[in-house]
């Protein structure tokens, strides 16, 4: 006989789904009570959650580990109040101090509805869906996610706070955990996924593959998403660019290979690991190795060595505005190589170099300075490397101050630095 009852049928799914309610439940992996009728509460979805509850079901505590080998962008709409993680929403609050400036709003990965999402079977340190970049477009807010080893480019839709599986990009045949999944995908060879149907699930007659012809990007590293929509990829061999080809009757972004556009490297790269194109002005700034400072495999994840800016890009310029050398010195302690770059002016940060973040003035590439992280956050004692790629993030505010991103490996959090120049 049931004596009692504890959170909301459907879990994060009920109510406005998606939207964090301390009796809205996903991921459960544990329940437990104590003599004095008190009920904790386990989850566990790319982080862990443990709630306690007193006997009237009423949340009296909960401890959160939420971002695992995980990053975190701004949405373009909301002059840098409202952060996501790959799954997480939350919502920054400038009046409050450091600590107690960030509320958690939102989960945006329900299991239940959309089992197939990639993002509980990209798991693992190496296969982890962990770096996601915003973009408002069609009415909508999307979410664009890579990861460690940059191998795919997920595509989701928000619906409220629950992010939809959308469309995806992988560079291969993908063989997991998991070898069922996803379903119907091509045998062999790269391939472009669209939610053709509308229910988010991967389904036959949904894929592309490109032509005779097209081939593949090999181990390249970039993934980028400019203000248009359009997707940037490659940087061994050359640089890819997919238009955005609109959208269809599910909101999905469509990208196919019969538009996509292969770019010659640039003087002086011969290989490029990143690159961000600032549509308005027609920038393009790109980083990477070059016959002068090539790459050392010792350090595969890095951005490489040297940034450069190309002004009127699309006019096809290439000759480069300015070139710089990164911070890079594999004889100190700690080792200093730069792994990500954010783009709100030029920010940068290193794998083992304890968050600590360098700032660059986007039109000469001279130094502004750098920081480390505070006391507030325990100090360098308490951060460790920057994992990923794609590992910072940065938006300058209405106001002047900038917001910068970084992702904390080892002790499980995204750092969010506040900088009034």
């Amino acid at each position: 006989m049931q004596t009692r009852s504890l959170g909301l049928a459907g879990g994060i799914g009920a109510g406005t789904p998606g939207r964090n309610i301390a009796d809205k439940f996903f991921g459960i992996t544990g329940v437990g009570g104590d003599s004095a009728g008190n009920v904790y509460v386990a989850m566990c979805e790319f982080g862990s959650w443990i709630r306690k509850f007193d006997p009237l079901g009423n949340l009296v505590w909960q401890l959160q580990g939420s971002a695992f080998v995980d990053a975190a962008d701004f949405d373009p709409q909301s002059d840098g109040l409202d952060v996501y993680t790959k799954q997480c929403h939350y919502r920054l609050d400038v009046t409050k101090p450091p600590g107690r400036d960030v509320a958690w709003r939102g989960y945006s990965l329900d299991s239940v509805k959309y089992p197939q999402d990639a993002r509980l079977f990209l798991t693992g340190h190496q296969h982890h869906a962990a770096s996601p970049s915003l973009l408002r477009k069609n009415g909508s807010l999307y979410m664009y996610v890579t990861g460690m080893y940059c191998s795919h480019l997920l595509i989701y839709r928000f619906e409220g706070e629950i992010a939809k599986p959308s469309g995806a990009f992988f560079k291969q045949h993908w063989t997991g955990d998991d070898p069922t999944w996803p379903p119907y995908q091509p045998a062999q060879g790269q391939w472009i996924w669209r939610d053709l149907s509308g229910n988010g699930a991967f389904e036959a007659g949904e894929y592309l593959q490109p032509g005779t012809g097209q081939n593949s990007p090999g181990n390249c590293w970039v993934w980028f998403v400019d203000t248009n929509g359009d997707v940037w990829e490659g940087g061994d061999r050359n640089l890819r660019r997919y238009p955005l080809q609109g959208f269809d009757a599910q909101g999905n972004p469509i990208y196919d290979y019969a538009s996509m556009v292969t770019i010659p490297l640039p003087a002086p790269f011969t290989t490029v690991r990143r690159l961000h194109y600032d549509v308005d002005g027609d920038v393009m700034y790109m980083s990477g190795y070059t016959p002068t400072a090539p790459f050392d495999n010792a350090y595969w994840k890095e951005c490489g060595k040297v940034l450069a800016r190309y002004d009127r890009w699309s006019t096809g310029n290439r000759t480069a505005t300015w070139t710089m050398l990164l911070p890079w010195d594999t004889t100190s302690t700690p080792v200093v190589t730069m792994v990500g770059l954010a783009w709100a002016g030029v920010f940068t940060v290193g794998v083992q170099t304890r968050g600590q973040v360098w700032v660059w003035r986007a039109s000469d590439g001279s130094a502004v300075g750098s920081w480390l992280p505070g006391s507030n956050v325990g100090g360098v004692t308490r951060t460790g490397w920057v994992d990923i790629p794609y590992g910072i993030s940065a938006v300058r505010r209405s106001t002047g101050e900038y917001l910068v991103n970084v992702e904390d490996d080892l002790f499980n959090k995204v750092l969010l630095y506040r900088w009034v120049p």
